[in-house]
């Protein structure tokens, strides 16, 4: 059973695109965009005492974004990928430093694709390195690719992006095994909507494919994907074909992945789904 404590209002004017990413058990971070700020991206530090949460002050990562994600890489430093609205819609990054519940600084704005993008997700994979996942929207087949990005002090680094799927991949989700294994979540609308993972391994800032698995073969959206151990996962995703919200566990083994059996957690049509791990259980 889940015992809930009081909502808390981290932000008073509508807000969108919003992603957490957890530091500890009493500490996380929020970036979203705040439309009563002018569309601004935003970021702000929460603190869990019991069931009450404490905030820091907001802090604006850059004026006019859309699509943001945020991960944390160690207890001083966060990055968030995210969607310029004003310079075509490309995709930049940018390093947060931490200091307890407030963000003092940010630096080192790194563009990582110079067009329009969605669906831009981020994880660390380790202290030092991230991945990015995202979709093109420029080109007609709106294909789904990721790039790895590397930080050393107030340096970005970013690798050549590779292609993830070579047809529209929307939804795009990324969750990290470990610093040279992740896996991709998307719905592959190449494939009729079908929900789909593809295990990624990192050399450097190379990555290379396992093969897609496809874990949904009826209509998916509104995927996301948490890793659980280093070889567990589960995907949370939307069933358009009768309107419920599923999750699914997988574990990894080698370059095949062995499926459980779905469960429903919602017979209301969901969306924006999210995940996200507290332990491996």
């Amino acid at each position: 059973n889940i015992s809930w404590g009081n909502d808390y209002v981290f932000n008073n004017a509508n807000t969108y695109y919003i992603s957490v990413a957890i530091f500890s058990d009493t500490r996380f971070v929020i970036t979203y965009n705040d439309y009563g700020g002018g569309n601004d991206g935003t970021a702000i530090i929460g603190e869990i005492t019991g069931t009450e949460i404490l905030f820091g002050n907001e802090s604006d990562f850059r004026n006019s974004v859309s699509y943001n994600s945020v991960a944390v890489l160690n207890d001083s430093t966060i990055v968030v990928a995210y969607n310029e609205t004003d310079v075509s819609a490309s995709g930049s990054v940018r390093i947060g430093s931490v200091v307890g519940n407030s963000i003092t600084s940010w630096v080192a704005e790194a563009q990582f694709y110079n067009n329009n993008i969605h669906y831009i997700d981020i994880t660390a994979l380790n202290s030092t390195k991230f991945v990015i996942v995202y979709s093109m929207q420029n080109a007609s087949d709106h294909l789904g690719k990721a790039i790895i990005g590397t930080i050393n002090g107030s340096t970005i680094t970013l690798g050549n992006e590779t292609l993830m799927n070579n047809s529209v991949s929307n939804n795009c989700s990324v969750s990290a095994f470990s610093d040279s294994l992740f896996i991709v979540a998307y719905r592959d609308e190449g494939n009729s909507d079908k929900g789909t993972v593809r295990v990624g391994n990192v050399n450097g800032t190379a990555i290379n494919w396992n093969a897609a698995n496809i874990f949904h073969t009826a209509s998916t959206s509104q995927t996301d994907v948490a890793v659980l151990s280093d070889t567990l996962f589960t995907v949370t995703y939307s069933d358009s074909d009768d309107q419920t919200g599923k999750c699914k566990t997988g574990r990894l083994s080698g370059t095949s992945i062995d499926w459980y059996d779905e469960t429903k957690f919602t017979t209301s049509d969901p969306v924006f789904n999210t995940i996200l791990t507290l332990s491996s259980t």
